[in-house]
């Protein structure tokens, strides 16, 4: 299923699929398509995990204070996140001959 059929799940669905692209990617098992393929979908997955948390911390920033006054009062809330351990980025490595021979 893609990033783009699953737009309407909720958090804990899209980063569970989101695991799971990064699950079968490290396998080694699947071919060069359908590495590409779910790495594609999992970029759109990150895309979409992002996008609800965003919502979430504006929503949070939205009812996070009272002012002395008993008004609300927003305060941006900071949040996080760490991407799962493989989807890290790394240090790119420079290709050599070896690398392909």
């Amino acid at each position: 299923m893609s990033a783009e059929e699953n737009k309407d799940w909720n958090f804990e669905a899209q980063y569970k699929a989101l695991n799971d692209c990064v699950t079968a990617l490290e396998s080694g098992r699947l071919s060069l398509d359908d590495s590409l393929a779910s790495y594609q979908n999992g970029i759109g997955l990150v895309q979409q995990c992002r996008s609800i948390l965003s919502r979430a911390q504006a929503k949070v920033a939205q009812l996070s204070a009272v002012d002395a006054d008993g008004s609300m009062e927003t305060k941006p809330l900071q949040l996080d996140v760490e991407a799962p351990e493989g989807m890290k980025p790394q240090a790119k490595k420079r290709a050599s001959k070896e690398d392909f021979f």
